[in-house]
């Protein structure tokens, strides 16, 4: 919790203190008669940076309404999320009607919800995964949702509850019969239990016992939850 606040707190402080400088520079970008792959970077990096020191519902709108391609609407959708705007849900929709049928962009859409950081994110998690287009044997499906979460989501896959621990854990109890190679790949974050506070250390820990105790674990996880045990 403290890193996470620490990081916010200086986000917040670039963001006021160069408010001007950013808004201006994003404007300059977006205005670029060529957009050209570093010039929309550079925009959505200053948009992550005033959406913090406005909370700017509008601007994240606008930037996805006009945005020339996907690369540019992800930047926007991203920005909705990590502030938990109230447009998001509106915004996620409008993507997945227009690219439902596109599988790799449904991928990024999957790892964006899998960064959500509102309270409900559990729920949200629970829902996707019940989808008729979610699927643990499609591999990069399950990377982006469950891998999305557990590397991308620290503030909720290191809940105070251990409830980011037990969904994974849940995951790769499933995962362990479907597709063991790829449980091998997600579980790396519990792995890394000796790294956090007794607390944390003690529940990751935990889950790792629990998957050790199955009686069909496969060789994959076998080897890597017994070398971070032992």
């Amino acid at each position: 919790e403290k890193i996470l606040h620490a990081l916010k707190t200086l986000k917040l402080f670039l963001a006021n203190g160069l408010s001007n400088v950013l808004s201006r520079c994003y404007q300059a970008c977006q205005q670029t008669n060529t957009r050209t792959p570093q010039t929309r970077a550079l925009a959505s990096a200053c948009l992550s940076y005033l959406v913090l020191d406005t909370n700017n519902e509008q601007l994240v709108q606008n930037h996805y309404d006009n945005g020339q391609n996907m690369t540019e609407n992800l930047a926007a959708l991203t920005a909705a999320i990590n502030q938990s705007l109230e447009n998001t849900d509106a915004l996620m929709k409008d993507f997945e009607d227009k690219w439902l049928d596109t599988t790799l962009v449904m991928d990024k859409w999957f790892s964006l919800q899998g960064m959500q950081q509102g309270d409900d994110i559990f729920a949200n998690l629970e829902a996707l995964t019940q989808r008729d287009d979610f699927s643990l044997n499609n591999p990069n499906r399950a990377r982006s949702l469950i891998g999305s979460f557990s590397m991308n989501n620290p503030k909720h896959f290191h809940c105070a509850t251990g409830r980011g621990y037990e969904f994974l854990t849940t995951q790769l109890i499933a995962l362990n019969t479907i597709n063991p190679q790829v449980a091998a790949r997600l579980i790396t974050p519990l792995l890394a239990f000796k790294q956090y506070e007794e607390k944390r250390k003690a529940m990751m820990q935990s889950q790792l016992v629990k998957l050790s105790n199955l009686d069909n674990l496969s060789k994959d996880l076998t080897e890597k939850i017994n070398a971070a045990l032992g």
